[in-house]
């Protein structure tokens, strides 16, 4: 099994003075090799805190909401990469099995994976020894699509240096104009129709 992790991702909400109304924030930076407790709130917190030290801008009155911020969730960008999805009576799915945060259609792709899983043990009568390895061939392509979509995402939004972060800008502005959205678009639909699902019998 390779799981790459990239890069920090925390978000958190934070509330719009006099509005009532709150937001959610996400950051990401350059971390590689970064080692965290999940479990350990505060300390995340600490590292996003020193990851922003000094930036400018809008920055540091939102870097002002993390220590007290309730719904703070910190995690890196990773890509799960496994030989085998399923192991015994052992069946992974979705992000367990092959995970690509940011563009890698997380939802949709567990939701269309519990459908054939579900589908291939109805068909096998319960017998996971059938079952399994139709499901693993019938997913795994599928899954490859979506993490072809998601495989620069850490990259992209967390570069290096400032001569990357000015193109990774201008990429921003000039896909988000108009007519090249679709291409976006675009992307997404390959790998959404890079399935043929069966209509398994009720």
């Amino acid at each position: 099994m390779e799981v790459t992790r990239e890069r920090g991702a925390p978000r958190w909400g934070s509330r719009a003075p006099g509005t009532g109304a709150t937001a959610g924030v996400m950051c990401v930076f350059h971390a590689p090799g970064l080692e965290f407790d999940h479990r350990d709130v505060a300390r995340q917190k600490e590292i996003v805190t020193a990851a922003y030290a000094g930036a400018g801008w809008e920055v540091p009155r939102r870097i002002e909401a993390v220590p007290g911020a309730s719904d703070f969730y910190f995690d890196s960008i990773s890509i799960v990469r496994m030989d085998h999805y399923t192991t015994g009576r052992i069946a992974l799915l979705g992000d367990a099995g092959y995970g690509a945060t940011c563009g890698g259609m997380g939802a949709g792709m567990a939701v269309v994976a519990a459908y054939v899983l579900a589908g291939e043990l109805a068909a096998a009568r319960g017998d996971d020894r059938a079952a399994f390895p139709e499901y693993e061939r019938t997913i795994r392509g599928f899954a490859k699509a979506c993490q072809r979509v998601a495989g620069n995402a850490g990259s992209f939004l967390a570069p290096v240096t400032r001569g990357a972060i000015l193109r990774r800008n201008l990429a921003y502005r000039v896909l988000t104009a108009g007519p090249l959205m679709g291409v976006l678009d675009k992307l997404s639909t390959k790998a959404a129709t890079s399935i043929t699902l069966k209509d398994y019998a009720a």
